[in-house]
């Protein structure tokens, strides 16, 4: 999860401080709690434990809050104005939680089988596209049905299209051709609504 969020970063298609990275990471950890008290839907029980958790120190309570709706959309329906944990969360914390959210449900898609297949990400801008090379890819394999599906919500947060490659793809492309000055900062020019957002989403 985090291999991709600071590969999005680094080509200046996500915005970043500690505590977007810090949520994410807590996300990461937390979002299969639920497991252990159901396994049908257990994205949505992982956020009502996270919920229940008291407010560590140093975090505030809309930060516990958004980790717990990144957990709760790592898997799932996508993200709707109406969903429980979305009501009276401000605008732009919407869409921090639809980008993270989305990073999070295309590492799970990378990860599903957890067999640690995929060792290797390389994440670039190209051609109006954000491109990623992995091991053990095949465009007509299982991982790759997965991901067809999980890299839509990140798609949306991005406002781009995903395309995923082989890590043999990548063997004669020189790294800095994947780096676009065009596509540094698409969240400068383009911030959609939150509603416009998750309808599209939708």
């Amino acid at each position: 999860t985090l291999d991709i969020y600071d590969g999005l970063v680094r080509d200046g298609l996500l915005r970043s401080n500690g505590n977007t990275r810090r949520m994410l990471e807590a996300a990461a950890i937390l979002h299969d709690v639920g497991r252990a008290k159901c396994k049908r839907g257990h994205h949505k029980k992982s956020w009502r434990l996270i919920r229940k958790l008291p407010t560590p120190l140093g975090w505030t309570p809309q930060e516990c809050r958004t980790v717990a709706a990144i957990a709760r959309y790592h898997r799932g329906a996508l993200p709707r104005p109406d969903h429980r944990c979305l009501v009276g969360i401000p605008q732009f914390a919407r869409q921090r939680i639809i980008r993270l959210a989305g990073v999070m449900r295309l590492a799970h898609a990378f990860e599903q089988a957890h067999d640690r297949q995929v060792q290797r990400i390389n994440i670039g801008a190209r051609n109006g596209a954000l491109v990623m090379h992995c091991d053990n890819y095949s465009e007509t394999g299982p991982l790759a049905q997965s991901i067809a599906a999980a890299r839509h919500l990140l798609e949306v947060g991005c406002g781009m299209p995903i395309l995923i490659r082989s890590w043999s793809q990548l063997s004669n492309v020189n790294a800095e051709r994947f780096r676009s000055p065009v596509l540094a900062n698409p969240f400068a020019r383009r911030e959609l609504p939150t509603k416009q957002v998750l309808r599209s989403a939708h």
